[in-house]
């Protein structure tokens, strides 16, 4: 790496470029004793997370290219029956199937992958791109409704891991008109790629986006807007996704409301509505196709977040599925910042509900009775920049 590093600089001096590279752990101890939405009945084990990333970037007048490795770690009991969650619907596998198995044991798995490998070209407000790299899409902040590629659930348990999608693209804006388009691959080249437009609209308090074109051998078009009024934010998604084979077209759609209450408090709720979700869950555990990640057909979310000091920092909220009986996950979160770069995380998400609900476990027949468990996380992440 030393080596990989020293002739980076100096091939990048030479070429009168700027080049800089980031080291970037984290350590992610945490114990699970949860149902996990369905995922994992009954689990509890205790787990270490380990990520190490190097971040490389170099860039020279209108280029410019990054590179980002990672290596990813587990240590658990069943590590292989409850991986990582990688909560989007985008898959591992892409155009450049860069991921390395390292070791795999009983309980221990490590591998290494690219988590960014992109080049862009920028002239004025125009840009091209090619590589993999983050695509992100929408306006809430909670529920996924136009972005389904790399946006995690808060109100799943564990660490996130986003796999970034392979792809190439342009944007570009001119005034108060954006147009970006971007193709990308997915798992199987016949049924994963797709293909976007999106055009912004931006006004005095206000911004219109539109989306269209070919989503997973799917047509889908969307509407999503956000308006201030009064300091607060409200917004809206709408995503409709045609039939395809022997499934109906869909609807999803999400509202949202964002004020800061204080200089202390800041208040989000968020409402979904899935035209595709399921009424109950007694027999039926997963989510009804790919472009959900909840199961039911409505959902609601508020979440505050108080600033208790410069340093610290509470936040908190309850997710409610309305479908069959009603079912609930609470959502709590403290940070403390130690230094400019490290941060100290303690997360508890606490399900309970009906027996057969989305967030309670199935194996309760009595439908008078609930589960309850809960998951804490705390990792430290530690940067230095050169």
């Amino acid at each position: 790496m030393k080596l990989a590093l020293a002739l980076f600089v100096l091939v990048s001096r030479f070429a009168s470029a700027e080049v800089s590279w980031r080291q970037n752990l984290e350590l992610i101890p945490q114990y699970r004793a949860l149902n996990q939405s369905g995922f994992i009945e009954g689990s509890e084990r205790y787990e270490l997370y380990g990520l190490i990333a190097s971040h490389l970037e170099w860039s020279r007048e209108s280029w410019f290219f990054e590179i980002k490795p990672e290596i990813r770690s587990v240590t658990s009991s069943g590590v292989h029956e409850a991986p990582p969650f990688n909560v989007t619907a985008q898959t591992s596998r892409r155009w450049l199937n860069s991921r390395r198995l390292l070791k795999r044991e009983r309980d221990f798995d490590a591998y290494i992958d690219l988590n960014r490998a992109n080049l862009r070209w920028t002239a004025g407000e125009t840009e091209i791109f090619a590589g993999r790299r983050p695509i992100s899409l929408g306006m809430l902040r909670f529920f996924p409704v136009w972005n389904k590629l790399t946006l995690p659930l808060t109100f799943q348990p564990g660490p996130e891991w986003i796999e970034n999608p392979d792809g190439f693209g342009f944007a570009t804006q001119a005034g108060t008109w954006a147009v970006r388009s971007f193709a990308l691959r997915g798992d199987e080249p016949e049924d994963d790629d797709l293909a976007l437009v999106e055009v912004r609209k931006f006004g005095q308090g206000y911004e219109v986006q539109l989306l269209g074109g070919f989503w997973w051998r799917s047509s889908a078009g969307g509407l999503a807007a956000s308006f201030d009024v009064g300091g607060d934010s409200l917004r809206i998604e709408s995503l409709w996704i045609s039939r395809f084979r022997d499934r109906e077209s869909q609807v999803q759609t999400g509202l949202g409301y964002e004020s800061a209450l204080s200089s202390k408090w800041t208040l989000v709720a968020e409402i979904l509505h899935q035209s595709a979700g399921r009424g109950e869950f007694h027999n039926h555990p997963g989510v009804p196709n790919r472009f959900m990640v909840l199961a039911g057909k409505l959902y609601a979310l508020p979440y505050l977040t108080y600033q208790l000091h410069p340093l610290w920092q509470i936040h908190g909220g309850i997710l409610a599925g309305f479908a069959d009986e009603m079912s609930y996950v609470g959502l709590t979160g403290f940070d403390y910042n130690l230094a400019e770069n490290t941060t100290l995380t303690l997360k508890i998400k606490t399900p309970f509900g009906a027996p057969h609900g989305e967030f309670g476990d199935r194996r309760i027949e009595d439908p008078r009775g609930f589960h309850m468990g809960m998951a804490t996380t705390a990792f430290l992440n530690l940067q230095s920049v050169f």
